[in-house]
């Protein structure tokens, strides 16, 4: 799925929806990304499918705000406008935390338990920044920056206040 990065909050580029906030849409647009990825690598074709750049490109110039993209396509290329640029985080780092907490030690070879469930929900589901923080506590720096570095993320910079970390559009493709 494209990674749409802007002066404004991020937003995730569905492509049966269009635009969407970070909310209660992204279930239906990470169902739609799990059967692209599923027919994609079913097809030679699809595996060859290159946006159309130049059309987002000619879509984004009519827009306000300072606009970034990128896209991994299905074979593995990145393409990208302003892919490098770095933006503050906001709300997309979410994503990171719930991953780089589940990639804990103490988490990562067993069941999800209701404490983990009661803490990651808020922050997933209704984009709660009290739940963020309280992750973020749990999880520190170190655990942010080895996420970063195991998705081949070369511009990440974490700090605190979190939504003020740094990302850029192709790092969060990569990730």
């Amino acid at each position: 799925l494209p990674v749409l990065m802007g002066a404004r909050q991020p937003r995730l580029a569905c492509p049966h929806r269009g635009m969407h906030r970070w909310g209660g849409s992204v279930r239906r647009c990470m169902a739609v990304a799990v059967v692209a990825v599923l027919v994609s690598s079913a097809s030679p074709a699809l595996a060859r499918w290159r946006p159309e750049r130049r059309e987002a490109i000619r879509y984004i110039e009519t827009r306000s705000g300072n606009v970034s993209f990128a896209v991994k396509t299905p074979g593995g290329a990145l393409v990208d406008y302003r892919g490098r640029r770095q933006v503050a985080a906001a709300s997309v780092i979410k994503a990171m935390f719930m991953t780089a907490y589940l990639r804990r030690a103490s988490v990562r070879s067993r069941r999800l338990r209701d404490e983990d469930r009661a803490l990651l929900a808020p922050m997933i589901k209704r984009s709660d920044n009290e739940a963020a923080t309280r992750i973020a506590n749990i999880l520190g720096p170190k655990r942010m920056y080895r996420l970063a570095r195991d998705a081949k993320m070369r511009r990440f910079r974490y700090t605190r206040p979190w939504g003020n970390s740094l990302i850029t559009a192709s790092d969060q493709a990569r990730f």
